[in-house]
């Protein structure tokens, strides 16, 4: 009986050190960004007037990435992603470079305009997040989602992942109590999905 006892609170403690989570402090994201195309079309016609919307794919596909530590973040596309729309190649934005100083509340952002490359540094927007109870697991993380609203109403949904030390995500958006997983922004028809996470 002393035996299966000692197994079993053995087991018991083996378990409870395994369920324990494991917070990381530095890494890097694997986003996947997608933009919806027949949104686009739908909502800004003057655009797409001579594009054919049967012969379009409905996602516009990138892959990019979020170099963070608990102070800083550096978010980039993947220079291995030569995945191109022949609908929508002119799109320069996905090129974008951000790096964000969450210590010193600013950031740095190398941006496309028209032929060139500009530099634009900024502090950090002052982000109010509404938590909520909803729960999405990402990238085999379990995620708390939050809300904000930024320049007078561009609805925001977020979800973070509190195992995760960073208070940074996708593009500069930040100020949660862990990384940010997902991002939508609704109006931009654009989504930012985590698809795996290395240390």
């Amino acid at each position: 009986m002393i035996r299966i006892t000692g197994h079993f609170l053995i087991l018991l403690i083996s378990a409870n050190a395994n369920a324990q989570p494991k917070f990381i402090s530095s890494g890097k994201i694997v986003f996947e960004r997608k933009l919806d195309l027949h949104k686009e079309m739908y909502n800004r016609p003057w655009v797409w007037f001579n594009a054919d919307r049967s012969k379009t794919p409905r996602y516009y596909t990138t892959t990019h990435h979020l170099f963070f530590t608990k102070q800083e973040t550096l978010f980039k596309r993947d220079p291995a992603d030569i995945e191109k729309s022949a609908y929508y190649n002119g799109d320069r934005s996905a090129d974008d470079i951000v790096y964000t100083n969450l210590e010193k509340d600013i950031f740095i952002k190398k941006q496309a305009f028209f032929e060139e490359n500009v530099f634009l540094s900024d502090s950090l927007r002052n982000l109010k997040w509404e938590m909520t109870n909803e729960v999405r697991n990402i990238a085999g993380f379990d995620c708390h989602k939050a809300t904000t609203i930024i320049l007078d109403s561009v609805y925001i949904i977020a979800f973070y992942c509190d195992e995760i030390l960073s208070g940074g995500g996708p593009l500069s958006f930040h100020n949660l109590p862990g990384a940010i997983l997902g991002l939508v922004i609704p109006r931009m028809n654009i989504t930012y999905f985590a698809t795996g996470i290395e240390l």
